[in-house]
């Protein structure tokens, strides 16, 4: 783990362009837009996922000393994982599953996130981003974001996704409800804007946007999420 601290810590002692690696970064144009339309920012998070040689994987246990981080053994899998804070409200969790079978790939997670978001953040965020491509991701690792509206956000509750996709020029979109909890209630669109890059497949429609409204104990919160929100909302 010391070994691995020195190495983002590196990041901020010499830093490098990250103009090339950023470029189109979903995080940082959602957070742009949002800053446009006086909308708060309450909680950040990017994923990147990538299947790799196992081979690929041995080699970042050696090099990046992911072998000191926490060890977990699964039936079928073992896991390597590595989490700690790289900057001022920045916290970088880095875990590498290596199937037992041999020949089968290894899936690399890297997730970055954040509980607030200003230019001091975007700056460590960028150099982060730059140095977990430079020196884990490839050009073929998928990319998530997502962003949580701080609960002040200026929304009117009837118009939510009206605005939300006006403001982010989301067209061909899906709306569906779940009402099936009786704690929580959802509303949820998915969608295509010409924004990002990323996309996926479904019901034949090419999405690239993911948005959600929950309704949670007389409390709203706004998700949104590019090309699909991961984690549970």
């Amino acid at each position: 783990m010391k070994q691995l601290w020195i190495f983002y810590m590196s990041l901020f002692l010499f830093p490098m362009s990250t103009d090339e690696i950023v470029e189109n970064d979903p995080l940082i144009i959602m957070n742009e837009t949002f800053r446009a339309e006086n909308m708060a920012i309450d909680e950040w998070e990017v994923t990147m996922k990538e299947s790799i040689t196992q081979n690929r994987a041995n080699q970042l246990l050696k090099e990046r000393q992911l072998e000191s981080s926490q060890s977990i053994q699964r039936e079928g899998e073992t896991f390597a994982l590595t989490e700690t804070e790289v900057a001022n409200g920045i916290y970088l969790q880095i875990k590498l599953m290596m199937p037992n079978e041999k020949q089968a790939p290894a899936e690399l997670i890297a997730v970055i996130k954040g509980n607030k978001y200003d230019l001091t953040v975007k700056n460590d965020y960028e150099i982060v981003k730059t140095f977990l491509n430079r020196h884990f991701f490839t050009q073929s690792a998928r990319l998530f974001a997502c962003i949580k509206l701080n609960d002040d956000a200026i929304i009117d509750k009837n118009d939510h996704f009206e605005k939300l996709s006006q403001i982010f020029h989301i067209e061909d979109t899906i709306i569906q409800k779940d009402s099936t909890n009786e704690q929580n209630n959802y509303q949820i669109l998915y969608g295509h804007t010409h924004l990002f890059t990323e996309s996926l497949q479904v019901n034949d429609h090419s999405m690239n946007v993911h948005l959600v409204k929950r309704n949670q104990e007389q409390q709203t919160a706004f998700f949104i999420g590019t090309p699909i929100l991961l984690n549970e909302y």
